[in-house]
């Protein structure tokens, strides 16, 4: 489980006590501004109940964490800070070392209690950034975040300022600060709607006890938004088959009849609002699906990772199959292992191709490759594009060997940057 904090909470004090939810997560600048004492905040909306704040300072100056009793300018801890432009060394450096176990450090009066580390404080990097999810590189930088906490499940990576449920809970960091929209409804499976649209996804508006008319009120709706974010924390990555009301049997997880091309990427769905194993950004997770047994393999949902993870396995596979044409050439034998690798190497194609562009496993859809449409194929077949791809690739002169998944991927989506720098000290 991802541990959830609520981005700068300044007007919805009273909503995080009636949703009985006290963490919250402000930026020192934000606090100066208007000139909150998060202490003093915390103890009037929460009087008398534990609580948690955690104060974000400018880099450089860690992220200081008060608990109910504490004093300001005396937190209870102060988190090393990694900002996003800074050297990934830096991060990679932060989390193999806690700062808590440097006694020195801890010990030393010179630096100010509001942002000395405190000896045997808990293992927590706090990482920020103005770019996650909007950009490629900001894409590539929380895959690699992602991939820096399963490597380090003793530190915290408490990621900063996020507005989606996907990308909070869906990469499986130790923390998350995310922000509640006020003037939407944020739906625990990660899609936001205006009050309007309440009736449509009521299954999920009810799972937390409201009426969709109930978010019609401001408060109401930032109160559900706030144990939306609880419960997204906690059931993003199970198939909760929840009841909505008395007497329904909790197994059934979609409504209505299935189109072709549906049960393969949640948000291409025509089953998305009534599905309860929706969430956004990911594959689809019902029994029987063909991105079930991805989403299993790559021990996550997202289809995002899960396009990174089919990409470096296609480059092992393809690596494989070289060799083995070249011992078939060298032998004048057929080699069974060439023609298995040959044909899972094409079925991954296809499902790459259709994770990259989602409107492949809809049928009878028209692709253009290319800036000039010069292969429009009037096809659902997701072989017949990477195909297109490859033959367009090579008439630009791009020699076969070079055709990697992450260029194919790239000629389908030239909004996806490639980018091949070395991850060696390398500054987001």
């Amino acid at each position: 489980m991802t541990q959830p904090w609520i981005v700068s909470p300044a007007r919805i004090g009273q909503e995080m006590q009636r949703a009985n939810y006290r963490r919250a997560a402000w930026v020192k600048g934000f606090l100066v501004k208007w000139k909150i004492d998060p202490v003093a905040w915390s103890n009037i909306h929460f009087a008398g109940l534990p609580w948690e704040s955690l104060v974000v300072n400018d880099r450089g100056r860690g992220a200081a964490l008060y608990r109910s009793g504490d004093t300001f300018g005396k937190p209870s801890a102060v988190f090393p800070v990694w900002e996003f432009g800074q050297p990934w060394a830096l991060l990679e450096e932060m989390v193999a070392n806690p700062v808590g176990l440097d006694e020195a450090l801890c010990r030393d009066t010179s630096i100010d209690p509001e942002f000395r580390p405190v000896l045997g404080q808990e293992h927590r990097v706090v990482v920020t950034g103005e770019a996650w999810g909007s950009t490629g590189l900001g894409r590539r930088a929380l895959s690699m975040l992602h991939e820096l906490q399963q490597e380090h499940p003793e530190c915290i990576i408490h990621v900063h300022a996020l507005a989606s449920f996907r990308l909070a809970f869906g990469l499986h960091f130790g923390a998350s600060s995310v922000h509640v929209a006020l003037g939407k409804v944020q739906l625990p499976m990660g899609k936001e709607i205006a009050a309007a649209q309440g009736m449509k996804y009521a299954k999920w508006i009810s799972l937390l006890g409201y009426k969709p008319v109930e978010l019609e009120n401001p408060v109401k709706r930032a109160q559900y938004n706030i144990e939306s974010i609880v419960w997204a924390s906690k059931h993003w990555d199970e198939n909760f088959a929840f009841r909505v009301r008395r007497g329904e049997a909790p197994v059934r997880a979609n409504y209505g009849t299935p189109e072709e091309g549906d049960k393969f990427t949640c948000d291409t769905c025509s089953l998305a609002s009534t599905c309860k194993y929706f969430r956004e950004g990911s594959v689809c997770t019902l029994p029987g699906a063909e991105t079930n047994v991805l989403a299993k393999y790559f021990k996550t949902r997202d289809s995002d990772q899960i396009i990174t993870g089919l990409g470096a396995l296609m480059e092992v596979q393809a690596a494989r199959l070289e060799e083995g044409r070249e011992t078939e050439v060298l032998t004048g034998e057929l080699e069974p292992e060439v023609t298995r690798i040959l044909h899972s190497l094409f079925q991954n194609g296809v499902k790459l191709a259709k994770l990259v562009n989602p409107a492949l496993s809809k049928p009878g859809v028209q692709v253009n490759v290319g800036s000039g449409g010069a292969a429009a194929i009037q096809s659902g077949d997701a072989r017949v594009l990477v195909a297109a791809v490859v033959r367009e690739l090579e008439a630009q002169g791009v020699s076969r060997d070079q055709i990697t998944p992450a260029v194919i991927e790239r000629a389908l989506n030239p909004a996806i940057v490639v980018d091949t720098t070395p991850p060696e000290d390398e500054a987001f």
